[in-house]
C-alpha cells in the first residue's frame, strides 16, 4: 500500500464522518477525532501550515467532547461506595449539561470554511502525491527519537504526567508507522497496546484529579481515600505492566 492510497483513505474516512454529523454521539465523536489524528499526520508531511492547523483546531474540538464522553463512561460503569456514586452521578449531571455546548462548538469547527478548505486543499495534494516521499522517513525518525526520550523520562520519573506524555509519542509514533511499506505489525500491535494502556491510566488520572476537590467539598474524605486507594492501585499496576512491555520490546530489539 501506497502513500497515496492510505492517505486517500484517511481522507475519505474524515470527509465521511464530516458529511454524517447529524447524531454527535460519542462513538461518532471519538472516531471523528481518531480519523483527525490520523488524516493530520497526512497533512503534516504533505500540506501546508493553514490546513494542518484547520485539523488541528478540528481535533480539539473534537478532544474536549470526547474527554467529556470517556468522564461519563467511566464514572457510569465504576464499582463506587454510595455516597462516591451518588456524587458522580451528579457530576455526571453537571457534564452532560454542557456537552450541548461543546456539541455546537464542533459542529461550527466541522463545518468552518478553514476545515472545508482543509480537506479540499488536502484533497488535491493526496491525488497528485508520490508512491512515497524521504518526508515520511524523515518524520518518521522523529517520532523514533521522541518516543524513546519520553520513554526513558517516564521510567526515571514515574509520574501521570511523564506517562501522559509517552502515551502521546506512542500515539504518534503508530499513525506514522501506518504510513509505511510494509507495515511492521509486531511493532504497530505493540504501540496499540501501549496507548490503550497508558489510555486507561490517564482517564483514570483526570478523573480522579476532578473527583478530589468535590469529595473534599462534601466531607467524604474518609470513605474517598479507601476507595482510591483502590484506584491507585490499579494505576500502578498499568504503570508496572507499561514498563514491562517497554523493557521487553527492547530487549527483543538488541
Amino acid at each position: 500500500m501506497t502513500l497515496s492510497t492510505t492517505a486517500k483513505q484517511r481522507h475519505e474516512t474524515l470527509q465521511t464522518l464530516l458529511n454524517q454529523s447529524k447524531t454527535l454521539d460519542a462513538k461518532f465523536v471519538h472516531n471523528l477525532r481518531v480519523a483527525t489524528r490520523r488524516l493530520s499526520e497526512v497533512a503534516a508531511i504533505l500540506a501546508a501550515k493553514p490546513v494542518r492547523t484547520a485539523l488541528k483546531n478540528l481535533r480539539k474540538s473534537a478532544s474536549e467532547l470526547r474527554d467529556l464522553d470517556v468522564t461519563c463512561e467511566h464514572l457510569n460503569q465504576w464499582p463506587m461506595p454510595k455516597p462516591l456514586k451518588t456524587l458522580a452521578k451528579e457530576l455526571i449531571a453537571e457534564m452532560q449539561e454542557k456537552r450541548s455546548d461543546l456539541e455546537k462548538k464542533l459542529r461550527k469547527a466541522m463545518t468552518s470554511a478553514d476545515v472545508t478548505k482543509a480537506m479540499t486543499l488536502l484533497s488535491k495534494t493526496i491525488a497528485t502525491a508520490p508512491a512515497s516521499t524521504p518526508a515520511i522517513e524523515k518524520r518518521l525518525s522523529k517520532r523514533q527519537k521522541q518516543l524513546q526520550k519520553k520513554y526513558a523520562t517516564a521510567a526515571r520519573l514515574q509520574t501521570d504526567e511523564s506517562l501522559h506524555a509517552a502515551r502521546i509519542a506512542t500515539k504518534q509514533l503508530r499513525y506514522i508507522l501506518e504510513l509505511t511499506t510494509p507495515r511492521p505489525k509486531p511493532e504497530l500491535k505493540f504501540l496499540k497496546d501501549v496507548q490503550e494502556l497508558l489510555g486507561d491510566h490517564h482517564d483514570v488520572h483526570v478523573i480522579l484529579s476532578t473527583l478530589s476537590p468535590r469529595v473534599t467539598a462534601k466531607g467524604l474524605t474518609p470513605v474517598w481515600q479507601k476507595w482510591r486507594q483502590i484506584k491507585e492501585r490499579e494505576q500502578s499496576e498499568r504503570a508496572a505492566e507499561f514498563f514491562k512491555r517497554d523493557e521487553a520490546s527492547s530487549r527483543s530489539q538488541l
